[in-house]
């Protein structure tokens, strides 16, 4: 079974992906207006428009959960427009393990409160939700949210887990249309993947 790449798609090029669907199989979910049409890829999906990447990326893990690829990559459309700097796609070859999660773009750091670059964030919130341990104190998280994940972390929480998180109200809230801001949930959860996708953290059902 080849790995794969995920792609949360809403507007941008996707031609960039072609040049890795001989190495990988090619999920898009389509939360825009064009239709996806490629030879290339192997399986497109229209989804409503809410929840961001996130949602795309939990939906995919919920109705794929018995049959996830031995590593999924999770990518937004455009995966280096939030990465300044980032080097080339041509990383995910060397990059991705069978044993670790890889991050795929730039690395920031955010208090448990959103600081400094989102004051505020209801994090904890969402956490208590999530997870039985008290909240971290700090957050070493991807923009964008995107990683390079075996199944066997994935696997590592219950199909009843994900689920809950794919059905949480904020994660089928449509976008706030540009300039405001995307719901909290959106933001939150882009800090909140490395905890997720560590399955020593305990989750609550």
């Amino acid at each position: 079974m080849k790995n794969q790449i995920v792609i949360s798609y809403k507007h941008s090029s996707i031609s960039w992906a072609k040049d890795f669907s001989d190495d990988f199989d090619i999920f898009v979910y389509n939360k825009g207006k064009r239709p996806l049409k490629f030879p290339w890829l192997a399986h497109v999906e229209k989804l409503p428009n809410v929840g961001q990447a996130a949602h795309s990326y939990l939906y995919h893990i919920v109705n794929n959960y018995d049959k996830l690829a031995p590593i999924t990559v999770f990518l937004r459309d455009d995966p280096t427009v939030q990465n300044r700097g980032v080097p080339e796609l041509e990383m995910l070859r060397n990059k991705i393990s069978k044993d670790n999660i890889s991050h795929i773009g730039q690395i920031a750091v955010s208090n448990s409160d959103g600081t400094p670059h989102h004051p505020g964030l209801p994090i904890q919130k969402y956490w208590e939700e999530m997870f039985v341990e008290p909240v971290w104190g700090s957050f070493a998280f991807v923009i964008g949210g995107q990683y390079s994940v075996p199944a066997s972390f994935i696997q590592k929480r219950p199909l009843e887990w994900w689920e809950k998180q794919l059905n949480h109200p904020d994660a089928q809230t449509n976008p706030i249309p540009e300039p405001d801001c995307d719901p909290p949930w959106v933001w939150c959860m882009e800090r909140l993947w490395p905890a997720i996708y560590d399955g020593d953290v305990e989750g609550k059902l």
